[in-house]
């Protein structure tokens, strides 16, 4: 498939999923979070807690050895990590299946992601190893759509489209937001609805990304920044989509910089500027997958 029209069909699928209906219907959330908890992990840090909270949300072809990094380096800072795993609520586990659908456009919005944060996070924030007053998200791609959809909810009072109810949350809570090259056109929440003010967001994206757009996303971002809570558009030069995941580091590492400081900050610690990006080789069969829509 040629760019150009993977582009549209990319493009028109989202379109339809703005006026389509929830894959698994209207949910009652508290019911609903029975469904989604089975397939939610939280991996805890050393030491007693409260800790405060990072939710995790890769892209459309799930989780990646970057995000085990974050992980990693999330549970060395203090931090308990949330992965809600949307594919295996919804049983789609085949990469080419979600290559040719989530990532197309045609199979789950990022609306419907964020229904099924929105439907666990109360239980994950009544434990009491968990300080929810400190909550992050990162997301990647068809993740940071959802990110991105799922804090416009919060701070509109919005209801998601596979729950009945919108579920009330503390909009002070979220404290940041690190978005890599999300989606941000046609189908995803329109900025106009703002971010909650407490959250310090960022979206990272490559120049070159022929997967996401980077100037709907730097849209987006002014956009949000007059709308509520401040985000801050970050453009890499000479990066494509998925820099992260790529054998070039000087990308992520800028990202990765960015990201330390901002939480190191809300940690009140000290900045450590030797913060080193792990190795993610291995990852050409992954890549070899998107190669396939950009060549």
């Amino acid at each position: 498939m040629c760019v150009n029209s993977f582009n549209k069909f990319f493009l028109l699928g989202f379109v339809f999923l703005a006026f389509a209906s929830s894959v698994h219907g209207r949910e009652d959330p508290v019911a609903y979070s029975q469904v989604v908890a089975p397939f939610s992990e939280l991996k805890m840090p050393r030491g007693a807690g409260p800790h405060p909270l990072a939710i995790l949300l890769p892209g459309c072809m799930s989780w990646h050895p970057h995000q085990s990094v974050w992980k990693k380096r999330l549970r060395k800072k203090g931090f308990a990590v949330l992965h809600v795993d949307s594919f295996a609520v919804r049983r789609i586990r085949d990469r080419r299946k979600m290559l040719n659908e989530v990532c197309a456009g045609t199979l789950m919005q990022g609306s419907e992601r964020a229904g099924d944060l929105m439907a666990i996070l109360p239980s994950i924030w009544a434990r009491s190893d968990i300080d929810e007053t400190k909550t992050i998200l990162m997301g990647w791609s068809h993740g940071g759509w959802s990110a991105s959809d799922f804090l416009s909810m919060v701070a509109s009072g919005d209801r998601p489209p596979n729950l009945t109810v919108n579920v009330s949350l503390k909009e002070d809570n979220f404290k940041a937001a690190f978005l890599f090259y999300p989606y941000c056109g046609a189908g995803s929440i329109s900025a106009n609805k703002g971010f909650p003010n407490s959250t310090e967001a960022i979206i990272f994206h490559g120049l070159k990304d022929r997967i996401t757009s980077a100037s709907e996303c730097e849209a987006k971002a002014d956009n949000l920044s007059r709308s509520g809570g401040g985000v801050e558009f970050v453009g890499l030069a000479g990066a494509a989509h998925w820099f992260d995941n790529h054998t070039d580091r000087k990308f992520d590492r800028t990202a990765t910089r960015k990201v330390t400081k901002i939480i190191d900050k809300m940690l009140f610690v000290a900045i450590d500027s030797s913060d080193q990006v792990e190795d993610l080789g291995g990852n050409a069969d992954l890549m070899d997958l998107f190669d396939d829509v950009r060549n």
